[in-house]
């Protein structure tokens, strides 16, 4: 027994890999029989063969369904706790913004920007259009 595994080691640290004598590895091959319902169990294994692939196969689904499906309201109910905080919060945050009179200059100034720019830009795209139309 010893020497069989010794003979094993020697023949993983010699190769650098677990192919030993050209077989796929162990765990690469359960792993793709176990997740990938694509993947055929060998044609000489009998129905107790493919019996047992098939009920680990459902037992990873049934367990994984779950868990996917606590995530996806999880999130989803974190996003409306958010919002509902947010809500409760921002009465409060503009009452307090509109009596900050360096906020409203800061508001109105960005907000004049803002106009100027959009309208910049529609221009420059009209004048576009128009030398477009020109050309055809």
């Amino acid at each position: 027994l010893f020497r069989s595994l010794r003979s094993r080691a020697l023949a993983l640290a010699s190769t650098g890999s677990a192919r030993v004598a050209g077989r796929p590895p162990l765990l690469a091959t359960f792993l793709k029989l176990a997740v990938l319902p694509g993947t055929a169990p060998p044609a000489h294994w009998t129905w107790p063969g493919r019996l047992a692939v098939g009920a680990l196969r459902g037992v990873l689904a049934l367990s994984t369904v779950p868990l996917c499906l606590a995530f996806a309201f999880g999130g989803a109910l974190s996003v409306v706790r958010f919002t509902a905080k947010c809500s409760e919060v921002r009465t409060l945050e503009i009452e307090r913004a509109a009596q900050s009179r360096w906020f409203l200059r800061a508001l109105q100034a960005c907000s004049a920007v803002t106009g100027i720019s959009s309208f910049a830009l529609f221009l420059r795209l009209y004048w576009d259009q128009r030398e477009l139309a020109r050309k055809l």
